[in-house]
């Protein structure tokens, strides 16, 4: 997806071959915004020149209000633009598609205003859903009383227009100007061919990188399209789901700095240990349907998912653990232990503020625990997601025994194995959630007797308080909520 930000830059801050350059960079990011696509590649996509696909990389690289590119081990992110891993919001967010128009040397060979018009056409064509959009003559042209752009004159929107109807890319849509009747208002009509707005790019990044990833991790079998769109749903809703109980948690007790940023990374992490630990089980003899029956390996993957978010879960917690034992040592709060950084121009060692110190660690706990309890909430979220499964599978199991067909496989030979399983769930999930209680109520005990920061501490808990009590009363609430739910999954499996 073109969304707003990055058709803007295009319109405003790029030559004839960098607009080539990035639409081609579009379809080579993953989901975190990385390009995967060497410059050479990009070069011969675009018909340009190694050399000069390098003196791009340089000149976005560098700060221009901000970073364009910006450097990630071997490869570069493209900050602009909303990457995959924010997720889409239907309410919000406009963009326009990734036409096949735009790849063709027809696009290409167009002169920077008339790729900038076309642009602007095929940005009205996605949003209105109309291959035949018209643009007020001063949405394009600047003038006293309307801002347009100042790329475009008269003239030069003539000579944007007449380079397109006198090139081969005529085929593809035909611009015209028309006044309208009462009050001969000047219009840019676009009309696009028959067909344009289902003729789009897709972005297949993830899927070669899932399959690289599997083949390095020791699976040599072929990978089906289905197999792979079932693993990524999984792998993204990794990212949305955490993104939601981000802002959930923000909403509720607050925003924390970092903590999304961190919990995208996390995202990132597990999957990517899911899918080599995906490529192991895949080798193994039982596991060999794999590869056809798509959605039975994905919930196996669904599976690893969670033993994963499990691993990093505790991870966290157990640095929350850390940072309060820190800040009750007494030494640590005097400064005593503290390592002074050494500066080497000057050739001494930088004092450093012991509360400012303190502060800091501070904040590094109230993010630790805000991201430990957010990694819990998906994980009790993810076993009640799985319980509906088992009403659904057992339930239909039931139907087709009465039918005069034979009757699907499940997982359930029997209502009491799925009973057994659902009361199994129920007690993960309330263990769970009253593990959420202690490491929530943790918060309001004392983390230092020391003078020197008491104030501080005195300060940051009162904040705190209400919050923490906002947020046991939730979790009170959302184990009764939870026992509820689960006897009413028991109910509709016995009485079935």
């Amino acid at each position: 997806m073109i969304y707003r930000e990055t058709y803007r830059f295009l319109l405003h801050n790029v030559s004839s071959r960098e607009f080539d350059a990035c639409l081609y960079s579009l379809l080579k990011v993953d989901w975190d915004g990385v390009i995967h696509a060497t410059s050479k590649e990009v070069a011969e996509a675009i018909g340009s020149k190694k050399k000069y696909l390098k003196h791009i990389v340089k000149k976005y690289s560098k700060l221009l209000g901000r970073k364009v590119l910006v450097p990630s081990k071997d490869k570069y992110i493209l900050n602009i633009g909303k990457n995959s891993n924010l997720g889409f919001d239907k309410r919000s967010d406009r963009y326009c598609k990734k036409y096949s128009f735009f790849y063709t040397p027809e696009f290409r060979s167009l002169p920077l205003n008339a790729k900038r018009l076309i642009l602007m056409g095929a940005y009205e064509m996605s949003t209105k859903g109309s291959e035949t959009v018209a643009m007020d003559y001063t949405e394009i042209v600047p003038s006293k009383s309307s801002e347009g752009n100042s790329f475009f004159t008269r003239g030069r929107l003539f000579d944007a227009i007449q380079a397109i109807q006198n090139s081969e890319f005529a085929k593809f849509a035909i611009v015209s100007m028309t006044n309208t009747i009462r009050d001969k208002k000047e219009l840019v009509v676009f009309s696009f061919k028959s067909g344009t707005l289902n003729e789009f790019e897709k972005n297949h990044t993830e899927r070669t990188l899932l399959r690289e990833k599997m083949l390095k991790a020791g699976f040599l079998g072929l990978l089906s399209d289905d197999f792979c769109e079932d693993i990524q749903t999984v792998g993204k809703s990794i990212y949305n789901k955490l993104a939601d109980l981000a802002k959930e948690n923000s909403e509720k007790s607050g925003l924390i700095c970092g903590v999304k940023e961190e919990l995208l990374e996390i995202a990132r992490l597990v999957y990517d240990r899911s899918i080599e630990k995906m490529a192991v089980a895949m080798n193994k003899s039982e596991n060999k349907h794999f590869s056809t029956k798509t959605k039975e390996a994905s919930a196996y993957f669904s599976g690893i998912v969670r033993e994963q978010i499990g691993l990093e879960m505790q991870k966290y917690k157990n640095q929350v653990d850390n940072y309060k034992n820190l800040l009750s040592t007494s030494e640590y709060l005097r400064g005593d232990q503290m390592e002074m950084p050494y500066d080497e121009a000057t050739g001494k060692f930088l004092m450093v503020d012991p509360l400012e110190t303190v502060n800091q660690t501070v904040l590094d706990l109230a993010k630790n625990e805000r991201i430990a309890l957010i990694l819990s909430d998906w994980d009790a979220d993810w076993i009640k997601a799985r319980a509906k499964t088992v009403v659904y599978e057992t339930s239909t199991e039931e139907e087709n025994s009465k039918e005069s067909g034979p009757a699907k496989k499940r997982v359930w030979g029997s209502t009491k194995e799925a009973t057994n399983y659902i009361t199994s769930l129920k007690k993960r999930v309330s263990e769970q959630l009253l593990k959420l209680v202690a490491l929530v109520s943790k918060e309001s005990a004392s983390t230092s007797t020391n003078e020197i920061v008491s104030n501080r501490v005195t300060e940051l808990k009162a904040k705190k308080q209400a919050s923490i009590a906002k947020r046991l009363k939730e979790l009170e609430d959302k184990i009764e909520d939870s026992n509820s739910y689960f006897d009413i999954m028991l109910k509709k499996i016995t009485t079935k």
